[in-house]
């Protein structure tokens, strides 16, 4: 099946957590509006699967690293 990879909710958490510390890495190079935007959607879906899924499946310092830069 070409999408079973894309099933497991691991996969998923993954790329997220890798989206949020990527932002936070690169953060001073998004001027303007695009890193307030990227950084906004970035943390409304870490936040959501967090409560979601339960508070220990995003990492809590990601979150305030997001929040923060």
């Amino acid at each position: 099946m070409p999408g079973a990879a894309y099933c497991d909710s691991g996969f998923f958490l993954d790329r997220l957590t890798g989206i949020g510390e990527e932002l936070v890495f690169r953060s001073l190079d998004f001027p303007g509006d695009e890193l307030f935007k990227g950084r906004a959607g970035c943390l409304y879906a870490l936040l959501f699967v967090q409560r979601k899924l339960g508070d220990d499946t995003i990492n809590k310092d990601l979150v305030i690293k997001v929040w923060n830069h």
